[in-house]
């Protein structure tokens, strides 16, 4: 992003973040090392952050930090060590995804007739409110179960025992 240590120093922190987070994550940094010097958070604990961060020119960037506290014995403060990635790229295809999973649900609710998904060995059954009563004759298949919605596996779920019929 831009900054050399010194700039990230701890009385500085907040001028790194986006300004719309910024005072929470100083409060997140700050409630953390006060848990390591009071022993409520053992030393060998390692955190793992999203944030985003503001550039030196000002634009924000997405980034994952993963840091640990330590007691510097000579200062008697408690610094942080840590390692910040730009996952920018990451934060756009998630986006791109739940986009795409928004408009395949639209299609799948919408559409006149069973959308089947072949994945692998198994078949998925999407399929419009319209159809579900007719689902019944459908091994496997319950009704009121989807793709996506109410009962269905879920854009992340598994889909385990759900919506699936033999190959």
């Amino acid at each position: 992003c831009g900054y050399t240590p010194v700039e990230v120093a701890p009385h500085q922190a907040a001028s790194v973040f986006a300004p719309e987070s910024a005072a929470e994550q100083v409060a997140l940094i700050r409630g953390r090392a006060k848990a390591m010097r009071e022993g409520t958070e053992p030393p060998e604990k390692i955190y793992t952050d999203q944030n985003q961060i503001q550039r030196k020119d000002g634009s924000l960037v997405w980034t994952e930090s993963v840091t640990s506290y330590y007691l510097n014995r000579e200062s008697g403060h408690v610094e942080v060590r840590g390692v910040t990635r730009d996952i920018s790229a990451r934060k756009q295809a998630e986006e791109a995804l739940r986009e795409e999973e928004a408009r395949f649900r639209v299609v799948s609710e919408c559409a006149p007739d069973a959308i089947f998904v072949q994945t692998g060995g198994e078949v998925r059954i999407s399929q419009s409110r319209r159809l579900r009563p007719f689902r019944r004759g459908i091994p496997g298949c319950t009704a009121g179960q989807g793709l996506f919605g109410t009962g269905g596996a879920g854009a992340s779920g598994s889909g385990q025992g759900k919506d699936q019929v033999p190959a």
